[in-house]
């Protein structure tokens, strides 16, 4: 298996595979009267799964150049505020998306602008400072996540496959998954 996103797991990630298929096939060759050989497959694919989500987010569109190559954000601390400072930050994001998309590509007439009308330009500067804030918004909660790692993650879908009181922890199956 080939690791192009540069998963940072990858090596522990494999490891963990091959043991608990190692588990599976002990059990299966010991006649698996409780059930396991399943779950720890199910196991196996989840963890298949979760590494190709992974590779597939790293590989995904950046939310920022500059961020990704390690520079300072352009824009300072412009975007270190609540959204109520933003341009039109009394809109919600549904409110202002519907908005931009009504009346950002239209040309007012001066009667309109002296009636209070907002130009296009408004809108589409709204919309630009809130892409921009919500950007940063998302790098700061998905920074503040607490990292799972590669035990935690098995451990949890080890207890997940045997949550029906499947609890017998052969010494042979065990060693296998260490």
């Amino acid at each position: 298996m080939s690791n192009p996103a540069g998963y940072p797991n990858f090596e522990a990630m494999n490891e963990l595979q091959r043991r608990l298929h190692n588990a599976a096939c002990v059990l299966e060759a010991d006649g698996d009267e409780y059930g396991y050989t399943h779950a720890i497959r199910e196991a196996v694919a989840r963890i298949a799964t979760l590494e190709q989500e992974s590779q597939q987010m790293k590989a995904g569109t950046p939310a920022s150049t500059w961020r990704t190559d390690g520079k300072p954000d352009p824009h300072g601390n412009r975007y270190d505020c609540e959204r109520a400072q933003l341009c039109m930050g009394d809109h919600t994001d549904d409110e202002l998306a519907n908005e931009v998309f009504l009346y950002g590509n239209t040309q007012r007439t001066a009667a309109e602008l002296i009636a209070g009308k907002m130009p296009a330009i408004a809108y589409l500067t709204a919309a630009k400072d809130r892409i921009r804030w919500l950007s940063r918004k998302l790098q700061e909660a998905l920074a503040a996540q607490p990292a799972i790692g590669v035990a935690e993650a098995a451990n949890s879908e080890y207890q997940r496959g045997f949550k029906d009181g499947y609890q017998r922890r052969d010494d042979e199956v065990m060693g296998c998954l260490t």
